[in-house]
């Protein structure tokens, strides 16, 4: 929460010195967008929500302090705290136990919203690999310190990442999968489709210009129908 104040105070600074210029210029102060954020600031406005009963005093005075620097700069200027990619989570974040969307109390495979559905179009038994059809333009080539991979791997329709695979070599157009673990590897097969889970759902997501929607809601036999389509927004 510090972290977020600090923020919000840089660019006070910098609506103030904005509204200075207009001033000297002979115009109205304007009531500007204070926009700042990512990941962990998302976490930090949930605290700023929760009332639990464990917080102890000296928190709990940090937390009313900071609330109301954000109402009184509310009065002034309009204040935009970014989600980064809290909304739809990554390897990355459950690697560093992020805070969970309720009701979880720690994320999980469940919590994770992008995944990327590539084929597998080469096995090579004698060395115990498969080649994808997903590259570094698919998934980027961000590390995940849990891991030495750069993407795990599940068949479709499934919430959970424990197939024994991992992409263990990337390259721009293609993945070879290797061993994950201790676990026994999952059977893979020519024209086989498999769901992989990126380490940074950031720059894995920025290579796609729209998304297919699917409900894990849904009852199970269900769950792998496309239910909407989002366009991809670039400002």
């Amino acid at each position: 929460m510090s972290q977020l104040r600090e923020e919000l105070e840089n660019l006070q600074n910098a609506a103030d010195t904005t509204n200075e210029i207009y001033g000297q210029r002979g115009q109205p102060n304007r009531r500007l967008i204070l926009s700042v954020g990512a990941t962990p600031t998302a976490t930090s406005i949930q605290g700023l929500q929760d009332e639990a009963d464990d917080v102890d005093l000296h928190d709990s005075n940090h937390v009313r302090g900071i609330k109301k620097y954000l109402e009184d700069l509310a009065t002034y200027h309009e204040i935009e705290i970014h989600a980064g990619v809290y909304p739809i989570l990554d390897l990355q974040q459950l690697a560093t136990r992020t805070k969970a969307p309720p009701p979880s109390a720690e994320p999980s495979f469940a919590d994770l919203a992008l995944t990327i559905l590539a084929e597998v179009v080469s096995t090579y038994p004698q060395r115990e690999e498969a080649l994808i059809a997903a590259g570094t333009l698919a998934l980027g080539r961000e590390p995940c310190k849990s891991y030495p991979g750069w993407g795990r791997i599940s068949p479709w329709n499934t919430t959970s990442a424990e197939t024994g695979w991992m992409i263990g070599r990337i390259s721009q157009e293609h993945s070879i999968l290797t061993k994950d673990g201790d676990a026994d590897k999952a059977e893979l097969h020519v024209g086989q489709k498999v769901r992989i889970w990126p380490n940074h759902a950031c720059i894995a997501g920025a290579g796609f210009g729209w998304y297919l929607i699917v409900d894990s809601s849904l009852p199970e036999n269900q769950r792998d129908t496309v239910v909407d389509v989002w366009v991809r927004w670039r400002g």
